[in-house]
C-alpha cells in the first residue's frame, strides 16, 4: 500500500476506540503534557462534544477528522474555529510515525481550514521537531508567539505558534 494514499474522514462515535488508542500512545501522552494515558470518559465527553460540530464556520466550533491510510486509521486532526483563527491539530499513531503521513494530512486538511478565511495555526512544543517540519513544509512560519498551558499533571508547557497566511 502506498503510505501517501491517505484520506481525510469526518469522525463518527464508531471511531471514538480507535481514537482513544491514539491518545493513549506515549508520542500523544508526552506531547500534550501528560505522563500517563488520558481518562477514557473524559476523552470521551471531549469527543463526543466535538462531534456534534455541524457547522465549522461558526466561532468557537471543532470538528475532528480521521486520518485513513487504506483500512487503517492513521491519526486524526482536528480543526478550531478560535477568535484567534482556525487552529490545526494532529496526532498519528504511532505505528505510522515517520512515513510522510503527517505532511500529506496537513496538505489535506489546509483547504478546509483556509476556507474559513481567518489565520490558520498550530500550536507546537519547541522539542516537538517532527511537528515542526510537518507544517514548515506546509508552508506555516514559526512565530515569537508562545501560549503556556496548564496541564494538571505535568504543569506548565509551553508551545509555539505556527501560521499559515
Amino acid at each position: 500500500m502506498d503510505e501517501r494514499a491517505v484520506a481525510l474522514v469526518p469522525c463518527t462515535a464508531e471511531d471514538f476506540e480507535a481514537y482513544y488508542a491514539i491518545r493513549c500512545g506515549k508520542p500523544d501522552i508526552y506531547w500534550m503534557g501528560y505522563t500517563s494515558a488520558p481518562d477514557k470518559d473524559a476523552i470521551r465527553g471531549i469527543f463526543m462534544e466535538r462531534l456534534g460540530t455541524v457547522d465549522l464556520a461558526q466561532e468557537g466550533s471543532r470538528k475532528i477528522y480521521m486520518l485513513k491510510a487504506g483500512e487503517s486509521t492513521a491519526g486524526w486532526l482536528m480543526l478550531s474555529n478560535l477568535s484567534d483563527g482556525v487552529e490545526v491539530g494532529i496526532s498519528l499513531a504511532e505505528d505510522w510515525l515517520g512515513r510522510g503521513l503527517g505532511t500529506e494530512a496537513i496538505r489535506l486538511i489546509k483547504p478546509h481550514a483556509v476556507e474559513l478565511g481567518k489565520v490558520v495555526y498550530a500550536q507546537i512544543r519547541d522539542d516537538n521537531v517532527a511537528s515542526q517540519r510537518i507544517f514548515l513544509k506546509n508552508g506555516f512560519e514559526r512565530t515569537d508567539s508562545y501560549v503556556v498551558k496548564d496541564y494538571p499533571v505535568a504543569g506548565e508547557v509551553k508551545f509555539r505558534r505556527y501560521e499559515y497566511r
